[in-house]
């Protein structure tokens, strides 16, 4: 079975120009992209209105909102209180921005300071099943991506978001799953995919060393066919950075540029030609 044209679309903390909504629209449609998954939120920086223009003048679709920079401050001072007072300003952003989804894995760095796993996991439950209420209200869905051991404190495999899934009973909670964090936590990321595919909500790209298709070992076509089996038709972002750089390092000179360029265009082209 053939999925539908999904939309594609790029995290944009990869561009470096979430500072400038008119750059990055501008980049994105360039790149022949469908759309994009914004990563910011209220604080200082661009308003709502001025990143929907740019996305309305080049024709690109907001495919959701992941609060990227959202951390929580340091262990010490992170609360109940503050996470759920953050995480209802990012959904009132986003309906603002007319978003269709918000991302919550960020809430793992709100729970990091927890004394045990369980403890951080029902305080996670806890916060999902609140913004779930809130969500609602503002007509917006709600979705968790699986992060690896090295980036999260929770929720680093397909199973452990499907049992938070299960878990919220406030809001249908989407899940999110990455081939390249998936490389690193899952046995056989194409059953984790089939097995969990019912719940899919958003696919990421990124190679086994974070770069574009090609430049790792992570077999795409074997995911693609999974995909297609099983229906998907939510969005695909792709999230890829430089090998060279850090983990979350957007392009610092023209070479750079060019390099992310081409294996962005070359991942977007081996999707699309491949469906």
């Amino acid at each position: 079975m053939k999925h539908p044209n999904n939309p594609i679309g790029i995290c944009s903390w990869t561009l470096g120009l979430d500072h400038d909504p008119a750059a990055l629209a501008a980049e994105c449609a360039d790149l022949g992209l469908d759309g994009l998954q914004y990563s910011g939120d209220h604080r200082a920086g661009p308003t709502a209105a001025e990143i929907r223009r740019a996305l309305d003048d080049h024709g690109l679709k907001l495919l959701g909102l992941d609060p990227y920079y959202g951390a929580s401050a340091e262990p010490a001072q992170t609360s109940r209180e503050g996470a759920i007072d953050y995480y209802r300003r990012v959904i009132d952003f986003a309906a603002e921005l007319e978003c269709p989804r918000v991302a919550l894995q960020g809430l793992g760095s709100w729970v990091r300071h927890e004394t045990d796993a369980d403890t951080a996991r029902a305080r996670l439950v806890e916060y999902c099943n609140t913004l779930g209420t809130h969500a609602h209200d503002a007509g917006m869905d709600l979705v968790y991506e699986a992060i690896n051991r090295y980036e999260s404190p929770v929720v680093r495999t397909a199973a452990a978001a499907r049992r938070l899934r299960d878990d919220v009973t406030e809001a249908k909670l989407g899940l999110v799953l990455d081939s390249f964090h998936m490389n690193i936590e899952e046995t056989d990321p194409e059953d984790a995919l089939e097995t969990h595919g019912d719940a899919l909500a958003g696919y990421h790209i990124a190679d086994s060393n974070r770069g574009g298709i090609g430049v790792g070992h992570i077999d795409f076509g074997a995911q693609r066919r999974v995909l297609d089996r099983i229906g998907f038709a939510g969005p695909i972002m792709i999230e890829i950075v430089l090998p060279e750089n850090g983990p979350a390092t957007p392009p610092v000179d023209d070479d750079q540029w060019a390099a992310l360029r081409r294996q962005v265009r070359y991942s977007l082209d081996f999707w699309r030609m491949n469906g």
